[in-house]
């Protein structure tokens, strides 16, 4: 197994102890037996070759596995074995494999971090009522200032995916931070970095140090080791775990939950909708939604409207519906091939405007980011040149 190596100016508190955790695999032991103390302000590196267990060990501090052997104490209590309660307690970690979320941009990643530290729920999000605005602009502003702290907040309107390799290395710590931890796990944190991301990186451990908190760091790289050994809450929890369900439950997000109430949701609306077609329509039978059925609503009619529309948004999918509704009525030539028409409005949205009529902000970034990235950029050179047209 790896070995241990501390940093000076640490605290006296103990933050961490593992005692005697095994993990095995079957016949195969993976760690065997391993103690660990981490104290208040304590940078911790955990070092060994490929294999030695590292990562492993660092899944059993989590809850991503529950060790065969061993405890692991956080503040004195011995940590649960879910990960997103491991979170809520205190423990945020990284990903040897960056694990971000790609389509979200940089500043929601870091808000689906804060998860675990509001308490808004689909109710409130639903009213927008005054509590639910104050927590999501505490939200912004804290994911903001850690953006900020780690020097990437200019991009903040930008897709995850998008980012270079040592930003998104950066992103991953961000979000690691936003549940306010007492102890951050970061695995590997300069995996393919050249020589100045490192430094870079180094100096951010440091500056995480003197936030208060502890780190522990797995990295093969010794010299970073021995010389610098520190939208809604709800919606973006849901599209968190559609991302990446792993790295969500690391953030503190109950991925069991969640899905279980999105399931519900989504049947609760279902039969709602499905109750005001039967009285609309006096009578429900399954052909009535076919794919090909020959009047709508059928799921041909209902896929168009969705991309015509556009997605993540209810606007969109509402103002499709329409479209696809007063077309034949405007037109008798479609009386009779609605089909046809479906068809024709789903290649040519998705050839000309694939993010449909009236996008999400998320959805426009997709397929746009560039194209609006300029268009804010002249909008801040087009200020600036008029403050200073101001100021003369």
């Amino acid at each position: 197994m790896a070995e241990t190596t501390g940093a000076a100016g640490a605290g006296t508190a103990t933050v961490l102890e593992a005692r005697g955790v095994t993990m095995r695999f079957g016949g195969l032991t993976a760690v065997d037996g391993v103690d660990l103390s981490v104290a208040e302000r304590e940078i911790v590196g955990l070092i060994g070759p490929n294999g030695a267990g590292k990562t492993t060990f660092f899944n059993c501090l989590t809850g991503l596995y529950v060790p065969t052997g061993g405890e692991v104490r956080y503040q004195g209590a011995v940590l649960p074995s879910k990960p997103h309660k491991v979170t809520q307690a205190g423990i945020a970690r990284t990903f040897q494999n960056i694990r971000l979320f790609a389509n979200m941009t940089v500043l929601e990643n870091v808000m689906v971090g804060r998860h675990c530290r509001t308490r808004e729920g689909l109710w409130s999000a639903i009213g927008r009522g005054p509590r639910y605005r104050a927590a999501e602009r505490d939200a912004r502003d804290n994911a903001r200032e850690l953006l900020d702290f780690l020097g990437i907040g200019k991009h903040a309107g930008s897709l995850a995916r998008n980012l270079p390799y040592g930003d998104q290395r950066k992103l991953e710590i961000a979000r690691a931070m936003a549940s306010d931890p007492g102890l951050i796990l970061l695995d590997e944190p300069t995996a393919g970095m050249n020589p100045q991301e490192t430094r870079a990186t180094q100096e951010t451990v440091f500056k995480i140090r003197e936030r208060g908190l502890a780190v522990v760091v797995i990295e093969h790289d010794m010299r970073f080791i021995f010389a610098r050994v520190n939208e809604s809450r709800i919606g973006r929890a849901w599209v968190a775990i559609r991302e990446d369900e792993t790295a969500a439950g690391a953030m503190g997000i109950n991925g069991f939950r969640l899905k279980l109430l999105a399931f519900g949701l989504g049947a609760g609306l279902a039969g709602f909708a499905g109750a005001i077609n039967a009285h609309l329509i006096n009578t429900v039978t399954p052909d009535q939604y076919l794919f090909a059925a020959t009047s709508p609503p059928n799921s041909a009619f209902l896929l168009a409207a969705v991309v015509l529309g556009g997605m993540g948004t209810i606007t969109g999918p509402l103002l499709g519906a329409t479209l696809l509704y007063l077309v034949p009525v405007k037109l008798a030539f479609f009386n009779n091939k609605q089909l046809l028409l479906f068809g024709l409005a789903l290649i040519l949205m998705m050839r000309f405007r694939p993010e449909g009529l009236v996008p999400s902000r998320r959805r426009q970034l997709e397929f746009h980011e560039e194209e609006i990235a300029e268009a804010e950029a002249h909008e801040v050179v087009a200020a600036d040149a008029q403050e200073a047209g101001a100021a003369a």
